[in-house]
């Protein structure tokens, strides 16, 4: 049965959000909000566009809002994610709303201390990004480091929660 896939409208932009209809309503793959074009590329992927939202849809409409969200591990579905990257994400799901960490802090809380770099790939490949916060993760001095949705996209959102960075990229404590 292929992935279902659903907009959620949020006030950054429509999010994506995809599952697999077995394993609903834990989701598999969010997509920050992208251009148009980019956008219907990757629904072109999924046959299934339903109109039945996961549970996690209000919880980032919410989040997009403002609002302190309380995300769950048990919404998503982590199938066919290694599990070096698995104990990764849920180090960086306990890095607190409106806090940063960095790549060497979260190898240590994933039991891989030396392992930051394969740390920063996990980042780099988050599936779930806001409920596994990879926004939330910088560099040991303090700059951005990386964003897949870009270096704008990670500051708006740490932004959004309050946290404050200077205009040479790095975060203000």
């Amino acid at each position: 049965m292929p992935d279902c896939a659903a907009f959620i409208p949020t006030s950054f932009g429509r999010v994506i959000v995809t599952w697999n209809p077995a394993r609903f309503p834990r989701v598999n793959r969010i997509y920050l909000p992208m251009s148009k074009e980019k956008m219907h590329e990757i629904l072109a992927d999924y046959k299934c566009v339903a109109l039945n939202l996961p549970p996690l849809a209000d919880k980032l409409r919410d989040y997009f809002a403002g609002k302190k969200v309380k995300f769950s591990l048990n919404e998503l579905d982590l199938t066919g994610i290694t599990p070096f990257f698995q104990e990764v994400y849920r180090a960086a799901f306990k890095i607190p709303y409106g806090t940063v960490s960095t790549y060497g802090a979260l190898a240590r809380a994933a039991g891989s201390p030396l392992a930051s770099r394969a740390v920063g790939r996990a980042m780099a490949k988050n599936p779930l990004p806001l409920v596994i916060p990879c926004h939330r993760v910088v560099r040991g001095d303090g700059h951005l480091g990386g964003f897949a949705g870009g270096l704008d996209q990670k500051r708006a959102l740490l932004k959004l929660e309050g946290v404050t960075v200077n205009n040479r990229q790095k975060v203000e404590t």
